[in-house]
This record gives structure tokens, sequence and C-alpha cells, in this order.
């Protein structure tokens, strides 16, 4: 399975130091250029963790990918990152998964066949493979570094983890 990642979830993870949750999980990583400027743009503790994720098991797509024409009337109002993270993640060949936060580029995705995970979904995942002991915590630490996290979502994830 690929993953195709958006920069939110990526830096959340690396706010919290679990880049290392995504490598075992999937068998390609990729960016789209545009995302790797977008992570890399603000210099910290997190783009350490991300250059070096991205020297062990993440890939750079340097072509851009362009939309399928019958998706660009639902990508209306998305940022370009969003739009070439569907736009990377339907060019490769299946089974592609993005990991993106933002309801508009998710709906965008699946509206392209694609699987969809956010951060928590991804979080969650690890914990079935044994590679997170509890999720709720760790969306905690990630809210607390500045990652926006809705309480509701938190409350669902709670729920459904029986944490």
């Amino acid at each position: 399975m690929k993953l195709v990642v958006d920069a939110g979830p990526i830096i959340a993870l690396a706010k919290i130091d679990r880049l290392s949750v995504v490598e075992p999980l999937f068998d390609e990583v990729w960016f789209p250029e545009v995302v790797v400027h977008e992570v890399l743009a603000k210099p910290g503790l997190e783009t350490h963790r991300i250059e070096a994720a991205m020297r062990r098991f993440m890939r750079v797509a340097s072509q851009p990918s362009n939309l399928a024409p019958h998706l660009e009337p639902f990508a209306l109002g998305l940022d370009e990152g969003e739009k070439s993270v569907v736009a990377l993640a339907g060019s490769l060949a299946p089974p592609v998964s993005v990991l993106m936060d933002d309801a508009a580029g998710r709906t965008l995705a699946r509206r392209a066949g694609l699987g969809v995970l956010g951060f928590a979904g991804l979080l969650i995942k690890g914990r079935e493979h044994g590679l997170v002991d509890r999720v709720v915590p760790l969306m905690l630490e990630a809210r607390a570094r500045g990652y926006w996290l809705d309480d509701a979502l938190i409350e669902t994830v709670r729920r459904l983890t029986g944490e």
C-alpha cells in the first residue's frame, strides 16, 4: 500500500516524534514537492525530524501531477498542497491512500476513489499494529504542541479505542 502525505498530519507526527509509525505501515510514502516546501518552511525540531524521515523512507515526487478533469470542480477552494496530494495519489498504481486532515481535501480524495487517513486514524492504525500503546495521549500531546485537534474528535477516538 502506498501513502501520499499532506503537510498537517506529518508535521503533527513530527511534533510528537512519531514519524516512525508511518514507515512499517506502508510500502511507499510519497510527498508532492509543494508539500515538502510547506513542511520545511518553518525551521525547527519537527523540520529536522521530517528531513531525517525523508532520507530514510519518504520519497519526493518532483514532477507535478494534475487532477483528473472530472475532479477539478470539487477542488475549488483547496490549497495547492491538498490538490497535489490527491493528484499524485491518483497517478500512482493502486492501492493508494492519502494522509490528510483537511475535510474538503478528504472529500476530494474519496471522490477520486482513494483511501483516506487522518492524523488520528494513522495513530489508531499504528496502535492496531503494536506501534503505539495509546492514541489519546499522543493526540493531546500534539495539541499541546500546537496542532489543532477538535475536542469531539478526541472524544470519538477515546470511545473507539476505549482509552
